[in-house]
């Protein structure tokens, strides 16, 4: 049910959704799949133009009105959808909601741009179809939530580097490349992701948790608010004096952060 694709830049991911959806739309004559992105001008810039590419030319239609293609061969519908909720809105309020998908495919492109909201309310919009398959692409990022979504339902996640596609891409661009910083590199072209450097907790993972240790709700606490109002966030700091702070490693990037 879960098809999660973490991959380099110049890899395939738009087109592979682009023939996923004529696939899918000729094993499903007169029925309806979901088509999402992050932003409009995402779409209109990367999406649309891969699909008036490859489909318009096989008699797909745009509707801009209603925001959706058919296949004008057997009636198969698209509904195109970017996923943006105002933090000041509820998750029932977001812009899947209405949309009736027959045939039981939902398609995310853009997926390190997004949460994984998106995901479960696309799931909701499944089920009126058959057994419902979400596909689920991205560039790589560090502890991306699509491939963890795929591999708790049991799922194994697909990895590309940029080379996958090496042949319909120039020489010259691979070894331009090279010029980027190492990190950079390593993640968007040879899909090697490492937790992002610079920010505070960068270097913070399963190594470091203490063996053992247990909360106590006597330890009193400190509460740090950010009001963002795409990604709100709450930082809980809670002080244990019985710790012995000779038995945490702490990295420099940390302390000065701190």
């Amino acid at each position: 049910p879960f098809i999660a694709v973490r991959a380099g830049w110049g890899s395939g991911k738009t087109s592979s959704l682009v023939f996923t959806l004529l696939a899918w739309s000729k094993k499903n004559p007169g029925k309806s799949s979901l088509l999402i992105t992050d932003t409009a001008p995402r779409y209109r810039s990367v999406l649309g133009p891969e699909i008036e590419k490859w489909l318009q030319p096989l008699g797909w239609v745009y509707h801009q009105q209603d925001g959706k293609w058919i296949d004008t061969t057997n009636g198969h519908i698209v509904w195109t959808r970017s996923y943006f909720r105002p933090g000041t809105r509820d998750a029932t309020h977001n812009p899947l909601e209405g949309l009736n998908i027959t045939s039981g495919l939902a398609l995310i492109d853009e997926c390190q741009t997004l949460e994984e909201e998106v995901a479960q309310k696309a799931l909701g919009r499944l089920r009126s179809g058959p057994t419902p398959k979400l596909i689920m692409v991205g560039l790589p990022v560090y502890d991306a939530w699509w491939v963890d979504l795929a591999e708790r339902a049991g799922c194994a996640p697909i990895f590309y580097s940029s080379y996958v596609n090496q042949d319909n891409l120039s020489n010259a661009w691979f070894e331009a490349t090279k010029n980027l910083p190492e990190s950079e590199r390593n993640a968007m072209i040879m899909n090697q992701p490492k937790p992002p450097q610079g920010v505070i907790y960068s270097e913070w993972t399963l190594s470091h948790v203490i063996d053992g240790w247990e909360y106590n709700p006597t330890y009193s606490g400190r509460i740090v608010i950010d009001f963002g109002f795409r990604k709100p966030s709450v930082l809980i700091i809670v002080h244990d004096p019985n710790l012995d702070l000779s038995l945490i490693h702490i990295s420099e990037p940390t302390r000065q952060a701190e």
